[in-house]
Parts: C-alpha cells; sequence; structure tokens
C-alpha cells in the first residue's frame, strides 16, 4: 500500500480551516445556525478529504514514474510508437484552413468540408469545432483499431456528451472519466491518471497504449514558449510516439487537432522540454483489451 504523504502546508492549511469553525460554534447554535454549522463542518471535511486524495494521487504518480524510469533504463536508443498507427484528423474540417481560423482570417464555417464531420447545423459545427480536440483524439485511436465504422465526429460528440463528457450548458470539457467510457464502449481498455508524469506517458507508450494528454495549445503549437503553470493544460493532444536517447525521454510524437500547419499536426515532434512547459499533469490512457 502507498503511504499518504502530507506537506507542513496542507496539515497547516487543514488546521486552520478547522480553526475558522471554532470562533462561531457558539454563535451558530445561538441563533439556531445549525444547519450553517453543519455546510461549514461539511466543507471543512470536502476541503480535508479533496487534498488526502491528491497527496495519495501524487505519491502513485512518483511510484508509476519511477518505475518507467527503471525500465527506460534498458531501452536502447530509437523512436518507438504505438500499434496501430493512428489516422490524424483535425478539430476543423479541413487541416489546412487551421491557421487561418486560429488566426480570425476566417470562421470555422468557412470551411467548405464542414459538413463532412455529420453536423447540419453550420452554428452547430461552428460551436463543436472549436471544442473538439478531445473527442478528435478519441476519434483517432478509435480508427486505428478499426472500432468505430459508421461512426461520424457528430454522432461520437452526441455520445461522449451524453457519458457527460461536456458540459454544453457551462461550456467546460472535455472529461477524461466519460472519453475512457466512450473507449469501452466500443471495446477498448482505458485509464484515468487525475496525476500523470511523462515517465508513465513513455512507460504506456512503449507497452502499445495510446495516451491523450492535457496541454497548453499555444506552447505545444510553438507559438509560445512557456506559460504559467497554471495555464499548462486546456488542450487535448494524442501521444502515440517517443524518442528515447540512452535511456532518457527526448522527446514525444504526438497528433495535435489544432496544430496550425502540418509540422505540428500530424505525427508531430514535441521536444521534451517544450512537452514539460506545455503539460499539464493531466491525462488518459486508451488501448486494446
Amino acid at each position: 500500500m502507498t503511504a499518504v504523504i502530507y506537506t507542513r502546508g496542507d496539515l497547516s492549511d487543514m488546521r486552520d480551516r478547522l480553526k475558522e469553525i471554532a470562533p462561531i460554534l457558539g454563535g451558530y447554535f445561538c441563533r439556531g445556525g445549525f444547519l450553517a454549522l453543519l455546510y461549514s463542518i461539511y466543507m471543512a471535511v470536502k476541503d480535508i478529504l479533496r487534498k488526502t486524495r491528491r497527496s495519495f494521487d501524487v505519491a502513485v504518480a512518483g511510484s508509476r514514474a519511477r518505475t518507467a524510469r527503471r525500465s527506460l533504463k534498458s531501452v536502447d536508443t530509437e523512436d518507438y510508437f504505438a500499434e496501430p498507427t493512428p489516422p490524424y484528423y483535425s478539430q476543423f474540417a479541413s487541416a489546412n484552413l487551421v491557421s487561418d481560423i486560429l488566426a480570425k482570417k476566417i470562421l470555422a464555417t468557412d470551411d467548405p468540408r464542414w459538413r463532412s464531420f455529420g453536423f447540419k447545423e453550420s452554428e452547430e459545427y461552428e460551436f463543436w469545432s472549436w471544442r473538439l480536440c478531445g473527442l478528435i483524439c478519441m476519434k483517432m485511436v478509435l480508427d486505428a483499431y478499426g472500432v468505430a465504422k459508421g461512426e461520424t465526429i457528430e454522432s461520437l460528440t452526441r455520445k461522449g456528451v451524453a457519458l457527460g463528457g461536456y458540459n454544453k450548458r457551462k461550456d467546460v470539457g472535455w472529461f477524461s472519466a466519460p472519453l475512457v467510457k466512450l473507449a469501452k464502449s466500443f471495446g477498448l481498455n482505458g485509464k484515468v491518471y487525475r496525476v500523470l508524469s511523462v515517465e508513465t506517458i513513455a512507460g504506456d507508450v512503449l507497452s502499445g497504449g495510446f495516451v491523450v494528454a492535457s496541454v497548453n495549445p499555444n506552447v505545444i503549437r510553438g507559438d509560445k514558449v512557456s506559460v504559467p503553470e497554471d495555464e499548462r493544460g486546456g488542450h487535448l493532444v494524442l501521444v502515440w510516439g517517443v524518442k528515447v536517447r540512452k535511456g532518457e525521454i527526448v522527446g514525444f510524437y504526438i497528433h495535435n487537432p489544432s496544430g496550425r500547419k502540418k509540422s505540428s499536426q500530424e505525427k508531430a515532434y514535441v521536444p521534451i522540454e517544450q512537452f514539460h512547459s506545455a503539460f499539464g499533469g493531466r491525462g488518459f490512457l486508451i488501448r486494446a483489451k
């Protein structure tokens, strides 16, 4: 069993959170604010549990990373790719128009191929095209294994939303667990990583898996060199290749649904330093059973 490790800062935060409740206990009881008291206790406990789970996730991720690092030491200097080779799809219907669309020179619906995604209305395609990164990654993996014949981007989007993958009302997503459920509905296996290391990504690719990783879109495309740590993530890419040199990870090969040009779209090579600067430390694994 992996030990849960708290830092002094974690314990101090927990103590301070509980201290907030103590001075107002009497007042709540006197004024009949018992429900408010219960709510305060609930929020304090919820905060402690969240930090406990985070500490556990970090510990597990660290253990996985160490195991993967040891395995990498015996790997020859080479480029390795998961199989079968996934097709490349852009989250916009025409990959050659992505640069103009991102620069707002044209609308997504100016793309003459927008109907190829299966959407009936241009407004619906316009909405989803900017938000399809996670779903497109799934489509590439599903088609690599040939398990989603006849499925369009629109039909997969519908199924993903029905599983809770995207909250259209709040305009947030895609969420990892529902996308893994979507993959399983087509007979594949998957695993969500709440905390993910580059070593684990490399290990999964070396063992034949596809990893969907959360990265900053501007850094991964090369538009920016770096962003603040809290801006890493937010865009999903498919990692399916790794370059190893003398047992060390040198870089990854990715399919990026929103790459501006071919060199940053299909089988795009990303040096490990650039990947680190973009990576949000989250993702999920998809592989055959």
